[in-house]
């Protein structure tokens, strides 16, 4: 894998973006959650930018900054696709329940992250991150004690399950298989898991922005096949 650095992070998180704006704005079933989900993962980057921008750990500097935003970004996503999976998508398998569902799941993620704010931006704490042995970005809050909650199970079905619930068989899966494939790739680069698997992983997530380019079409392709999804 190529070795990270602030131009690619930001160039990554500018195409991504810019993909999620147009799959926002294209109009097909479900675009808007599909365009809001590709443009969070792009904005990923932007904190890994935000490292890269000055790796000297400075308290309130810039490495430090954007690794604490980075946590609470991470756990407060699960609440932003909740959100905006009960309240924007088309349609939600199980609509009304499957709606209510998420409604509370966003709730539970919104009270965990308020919590975990009152740790993660204590003054008396400092967070940075450096660059391992493979050139990819280590976050300070994966190896750090005073860090409440790790990236875990927790938090990847908060990721997922929005998607599952919107599109099950279709942008759901394929972000399932996205973040299976990124990880097991992330993990090539990172085999003692020291701590750069996950600024891969976030890197390789931008995958999804692809499939959901190409979901309308394949549904398409599928329905004049006979297949109904």
């Amino acid at each position: 894998m190529i070795a990270g650095s602030a131009r690619i992070s930001l160039g990554t998180c500018l195409v991504f973006l810019g993909l999620g704006l147009f799959i926002l704005l294209r109009g097909d079933s479900n675009d808007t959650y599909a365009g809001i989900l590709v443009c969070s993962i792009a904005l990923l980057q932007l904190f890994d930018y935000g490292v890269w921008h000055n790796l000297e750990c400075n308290p309130g500097g810039s490495n430090d900054r954007a690794t604490r935003g980075l946590y609470m970004y991470l756990w407060a996503l699960p609440a932003v696709l909740c959100f905006v999976a009960a309240g924007l998508a088309t349609e939600v398998f199980a609509d009304q329940a499957g709606r209510m569902f998420l409604y509370g799941m966003g709730g539970v993620f919104t009270l965990l992250c308020l919590a975990l704010f009152t740790v993660i931006y204590d003054n008396k704490l400092t967070m940075c991150s450096a660059p391992g042995p493979s050139g990819q970005l280590k976050y300070g809050f994966l190896n750090d004690e005073k860090v409440p909650i790790k990236p875990n199970l927790l938090l990847l079905a908060g990721l997922l399950m929005p998607t599952l619930l919107v599109d099950p068989f279709m942008l759901g899966l394929g972000t399932v298989g996205v973040a299976i494939g990124s990880y097991v790739l992330s993990k090539q680069f990172d085999p003692f898991m020291g701590g750069e698997w996950l600024t891969a992983e976030t890197l390789l997530m931008n995958g999804v922005g692809i499939w959901a380019l190409l979901v309308p079409a394949i549904k398409r392709d599928l329905a004049g096949l006979g297949g109904t999804y």
